[in-house]
């Protein structure tokens, strides 16, 4: 797990990630970038890991489904 204050995930995690053969070309530069502070991809995955955005989205499709 990527958090904003720490990265749950051992280099032996990492390194079979990097590896695995289930993720595409794709995933493995997004993991790859999503592992270092400050770039777009660990924003996005920090973003989507907070409770906030969480809440908020619920929000918002509570008032897509009302219209």
């Amino acid at each position: 797990m990527i958090q904003r204050d720490k990265i749950l995930l051992s280099k032996t995690d990492i390194d079979y990630l990097m590896s695995s053969e289930e993720l595409t070309s794709f995933q493995r530069v997004f993991l790859e970038l999503a592992l270092e502070k400050e770039t777009t991809p660990w924003e996005m995955t920090v973003g989507m890991s907070e409770p906030t955005q969480s809440i908020h989205l619920q929000s918002v499709l509570k008032e897509l489904k009302k219209e």
